[in-house]
């Protein structure tokens, strides 16, 4: 629980942080591939992602295994 909160204070530092950037597709992909990092280095098996910047949903995504038993995604 302590990781998926630091995960969460990261994003939200990083979200914060990026928003002087202009490109807003760059800032998504690199939120995205922040987000799904866990999930792709087998550090927890899912999660839900949001990333809000004023009226702005950057991020809105779930990342992880649908079937942890028989690996299905």
């Amino acid at each position: 629980m302590l990781k998926l909160a630091g995960l969460v204070a990261t994003m939200v530092l990083f979200a914060s942080h990026a928003a002087a950037q202009p490109d807003r597709a760059s800032l998504v992909k690199q939120l995205d591939s922040l987000a799904g990092s866990g999930v792709v280095e087998n550090r927890t098996a899912g999660l839900v992602a949001t990333v809000v910047r004023g009226t702005d949903t950057l991020l809105l995504k779930s990342y992880g295994r649908a079937d942890v038993e028989w690996n299905r995604t």
